[in-house]
């Protein structure tokens, strides 16, 4: 064999032996990098999760408070009406008071005058 052959054998054998540790540290790094989006992937489900059953509660809490918020709503309506109805009798309740003070009024002159005739 010839020296020519024996350093096209050995540049091949380092060559191979570059080839399979370049492809041995890519196996490698794609197996590291895997290994980091599994734990990511698994971070972030854990998140999504506490968040999905945080939400829920926030949602039980906002159906709560729009319940309420409706309730007090109706209950405004209602005494509304009826500051509005008790407004409307109080009316009604001053223009007689206007009126009896009135008639009140007229009676005390006729009641003068009835004195005055008998005298």
């Amino acid at each position: 064999m010839s020296v020519l052959a024996i350093i096209v054998i050995v540049v091949a054998i380092v060559v191979l032996v570059l080839l399979a540790v370049g492809i041995k540290r890519r196996i490698e790094a794609q197996r590291a990098e895997r290994a980091r989006l599994g734990r990511e992937a698994a971070d972030h489900r854990q998140e999504a999760d506490a968040n999905a059953a945080k939400a829920q509660g926030l949602s039980q809490e906002a159906r709560r408070a729009r319940d309420l918020s409706e309730q007090h709503a109706e209950a405004a309506k209602e005494h509304s009406q009826s500051a509005a109805e008790h407004a409307q009798r109080a009316d009604q309740a001053e223009r007689r008071v206007k009126t009896a003070g009135q008639a009140a009024a007229r009676h005390d002159e006729e009641a003068a005058d009835r004195e005055e005739q008998l005298r």
